[in-house]
Parts: structure tokens; sequence; C-alpha cells
């Protein structure tokens, strides 16, 4: 039999289990010797001891040498607290002040920064299933919500923070600071007490200190029980839009280049289609800093115009969105041509980064310059036995003809292609354009020509020969007896290494 709770572990081990916060095989606590953490990682002991946790315990404590001895003071109170429980613990000290300014940030944002980065590290080095457990409790939720709310923001910043937010927890979400305060008391444990925390020197301690309490002498309601009800009722609207996006979000991939369909994000509901850009940044660059409402509007702009090309505009960290190819993607401005690469690879086509113009042999292999692929060039002696895939192209082969070679070429628009059973020939820079091939790929684009004959575009089609079954068929019925030939070629795109 399990030994009971105290109130307040028990009301955080149902909301833990109601948001799945302790579904992992370890917990690192950030703790920073104040109440908030002190009871956090308390509370989370309790539930451990007492066989209501199974995840294992750790702490890590950020010294951010901003207060001299008092900053020392709360990392050995920190050290102790972890010493006396047996919690495995971890210091380190990381100069806020200097960095903030090479950061050109506040110190209180340039803390925030360093304290997830070192959890962060900690929790690879440990690696597992781990979870980073923070302190924020009620009241800051409160706080940050009415920040956010004079700041501008959409839902997302009304119902922030979130009770689980990727690798990162918040038990203490359920709990408000006099909560905390009379659990520490009841059993008498010793805290760090930040004197800065009293002080209106900062956007949040002005929340704190005088703007709630302000509002609360002309409230009918507590402010912070007021706000954590509009959180609730607002949390069960951006539910139930998150799961309109998560059904809506269908990203392509091409290699590392994940898109989206510019019409699909620009005929969706705005608050769908704005979310559906985020997403895609998110799965982009890994995290949503400096991504506003400005930037989303700007890319759903973007995606409005289906453009015949490629349209660009600039956004944060020298990163852009793109358009091309009835597509919407993130990359560098300096990375362009190789995502339409990889989007033109994606849709079936062969490239190249290089400008070719390949004699080919009348058999072997040859590796095809700035790709992952080797050209082979086979003899064919027995025409009943052929196996297809749309990388080969067969054609009849003479070893007496004289006539002009083979060559794999990329890089000339002004050619022209008439596809076999064709009336009608087009030029190959209207081609890439009607099929939407991305702009900055279809220089890229390989295909084989006899003098200025093009003879087979991998991803389209070929003039003569035949490729597959179907046109095998077509093109023996073309041909009168004496026409048909012992021997074919046959010409493949195999993968190789990457070269160049």
């Amino acid at each position: 039999m399990k030994d009971q709770l105290s109130i307040e572990a028990e009301k955080v081990l149902e909301f833990s289990r109601k948001n799945t916060l302790f579904d992992c095989e370890k917990i690192l606590v950030g703790l920073s010797g104040g109440p908030d953490s002190t009871a956090l990682l308390s509370i989370l002991y309790e539930l451990k001891t007492k066989g209501y946790l199974n995840a294992s315990l750790f702490a890590l404590h950020v010294n951010h040498m901003l207060r001299g001895e008092d900053a020392d003071r709360d990392e050995e109170l920190s050290r102790a607290f972890c010493l006396e429980r047996d919690i495995p613990f971890v210091s380190i000290s990381r100069d806020v002040k200097t960095i903030s300014k090479e950061m050109g940030r506040s110190e209180e944002e340039t803390g925030r920064i360093l304290r997830y980065r070192a959890f962060r590290e900690f929790a690879k080095k440990e690696g597992g299933n781990m979870r980073i457990s923070v302190a924020h409790h009620r009241d800051d939720l409160a706080e940050t919500m009415m920040m956010n709310l004079f700041r501008g923001c959409a839902l997302e910043g009304l119902v922030s923070p979130r009770p689980l937010s990727g690798d990162i927890i918040r038990p203490l979400l359920c709990l408000s600071k006099k909560e905390i305060l009379g659990y520490l008391e009841r059993n008498n444990t010793g805290y760090a007490e930040d004197i800065t925390n009293s002080m209106s020197d900062c956007t949040r301690n002005i929340w704190r200190n005088d703007v709630l309490p302000a509002i609360g002498k002309v409230s009918v309601k507590d402010p912070s029980e007021a706000l954590n009800d509009t959180y609730e009722l607002l949390k069960d609207d951006l539910d139930l839009v998150e799961q309109i996006v998560e059904e809506a979000y269908d990203p392509l991939s091409f290699g590392s280049i994940r898109c989206l369909t510019a019409a699909d994000v620009a005929d969706a509901p705005k608050a769908v289609g704005s979310r559906l850009i985020r997403r895609l940044w998110l799965d982009t660059f890994g995290d949503l800093v400096d991504f506003t409402s400005v930037h989303t509007n700007k890319v759903a702009e973007l995606c409005s115009q289906a453009p015949a090309g490629t349209v660009t505009c600039d956004l944060p960290f020298g990163r852009i969105a793109f358009v091309t190819a009835g597509m919407v993607g993130f990359s560098t401005r300096e990375d362009l041509a190789s995502a339409a690469e990889a989007i033109a690879k994606g849709m079936g086509y062969i490239t190249s980064r290089e400008k070719i113009s390949l004699i080919l042999p009348e058999q072997g292999t040859v590796p095809v310059p700035g790709s992952s692929y080797i050209l082979k060039i086979e003899i064919i002696e027995n025409n009943e036995s052929l196996e297809y895939n749309n990388m080969s192209w067969f054609f009849p082969f003479a070893g007496d003809d004289h006539s002009a070679p083979v060559v794999l070429e990329n890089n000339r628009p002004e050619l022209s292609f008439r596809r076999a059973g064709s009336s009608g020939s087009r030029k190959i820079r209207k081609l890439f354009m009607d099929r939407k091939i991305p702009a900055d790929a279809r220089d890229s684009i390989l295909f084989l020509t006899k003098g200025d004959e093009v003879l087979w575009i991998p991803g389209i089609g070929h003039a003569k020969g035949f490729t597959d079954e179907v046109s095998h068929e077509a093109w023996i019925r073309s041909l009168t007896a004496d026409e048909m030939p012992d021997r074919l070629k046959k010409i493949s795109f195999v993968i190789g290494e990457e070269k160049g």
C-alpha cells in the first residue's frame, strides 16, 4: 500500500496524469534554489519515494553570476538539498551579464536562453527518454498571459505556458504561489529568496508586483483566478484549432526539404493557413524564435501568387520562403538552387549541379558529374527478356552506326522535344515551365541528345526507342519486319556515389 500524499503532491499527481507529464524514464529539474523550483523537486521527490513516480530524478543549477555571494549561496543551498535526498546534482556557471551584451538581449532573456540550452545539453549527454521539468505555477501563467496579451498575440500566446511543450513539463501549473509557500512551510523546507523578484525593474516583476495587484483592487475576482479560468476556456479552443491543423498538415519531403502545396495554404482559413506555415517553419528549422505573424502574413501572400517561376521573400536569420512548382518551403537564399534541385528530383527528374555535355561510349559505365548517379550503357542481345524501370531507355543498336553520338546534356533550353507518338514538338524551356519544374532547377535537368534531337528526358518521356512494356509494343508496331534490330542498347541511370 502506498503512503498518503500531501495535498499539493496529490494535486500535482492528478494534474500530471491528466496531461501525461510523467511518461518518461528520467526527469531533469531546473533547480534555482528559490521557492518554486525547490517545491517542484520536493514534490517530485515525495511522489518518487512514495511509489507514485517511476522516472529517475536529476537536478541542474545554473549560476548566472549576477548577484555575487547571493548567487553562490543559492548554488550551495541547491547542492545541499539534493545531497540530503541523494538526487544527482550538477551545477554550471554562465556569465549572463557579459553574454547578454554579446547577444544584444536583456539579462532576463539571456538567462532563460542559457538555462534551457544547459538543460538540453545535459539531457542529450545523459541520454534516455528524459523530460525537463520547470517550476512555472498558476501565478506565472496569469503574468505570462497578460504580458503576451499586451504584446499582441494569437491563441498560442494566451494559452502559455502549456503543461507539456515538447520535452518541457510544468507540473506546478495546478498550484498557486500561496500553495507552494504553504507546502514549503509545513515541511520546514528551506529555500533561497531572490530579492530582485520584489523589485519592479523588469517587465514580469512590474506585472507581478504592480499591475496585477492594482487590477485586484477593482476586480470582482482574483486576477490570477480569473485569468486561469480564461486560460482553460481558450485552451479548449486552441486544442480544436490544433487538431484541424494537424489533419491538414501533410508536407511533401524532397530530401531534407519539406514543402506544402501553396494553394492549400492560400485557400485555408487564415487561422489554419498561418499555423500550417508556422508548423512548416518549425519542421524545417527546429524552433519558432522570432518568427512572428508579420512573417506568416508575408509567406501567405507569397502562396496566393501562384507564380509560373519562383518567388521568394526574406525572413529572420537570413532565411527565405520560396514558392515554386506550386509548393511553398523554406531555405537560405544560398541554398535555394539546391532546394529547387531536390524538388525537381522528387518530381522524378534527374539533375546535375554542373553544366554537362558528355559523349557516351558504346558501352560501359560513366559517372555523372555533379550528381549521385552513374550512367550504365549495355548492349542487349536477347530482346525477349527485357527489364523495365523509369530510369532506363532502350533503342536500336547497330555496330556500324557512324552517325552523331549519343550525348548526356543539360542547360540547352533552346532545343525542342517531340514525344514519341506526338505530331508536334515543344521547346524545352516551355516544356519545363508548363510542368512547373522549379525555375532554379530547369537548367540542371539531364536528357539524352543526338545532334540537336532530344531523345529521352527521364521523368517526361522519349522521342525514339521505348522505356516500358507499353511503349515497347508501340515501337514494335511502328517497325516493319526488315527494320526489327537484332540488338538493343540500354542506357540506365543508377545510384552511385556523390560526385563533384
